[in-house]
């Protein structure tokens, strides 16, 4: 349980101030444990090097993705961020 997390971002994520976790992925997973029944999306955070992968369209934070991951699940991702100048 509790949240999935991709690590390895080739740049860490820019501390810009104001628009600094302005990142787009879009995140597609398949062959799961469970059902997703809602649509995922990817955040980052400022100074990181990683992203959060998070259920949305439920009323928590959607910190519960990992519950869905097991042996021979598929994850595709597409996506940008901001980096430190």
């Amino acid at each position: 349980t509790g949240n999935f997390v991709i690590g390895g971002l080739p740049f860490t994520v820019g501390n810009l101030a104001e628009g600094s976790e302005a990142s787009s992925f879009s995140v597609a997973i398949t062959l799961t444990a469970s059902n997703i029944t809602t649509y995922l999306s990817g955040q980052t955070t400022a100074s990181a090097s990683n992203f959060d992968v998070r259920e949305c369209g439920n009323t928590g934070a959607g910190a519960d993705v990992a519950a869905h991951i097991d042996t021979g699940t598929q994850v595709i991702i597409s996506g940008f961020y901001m980096t430190a100048a």
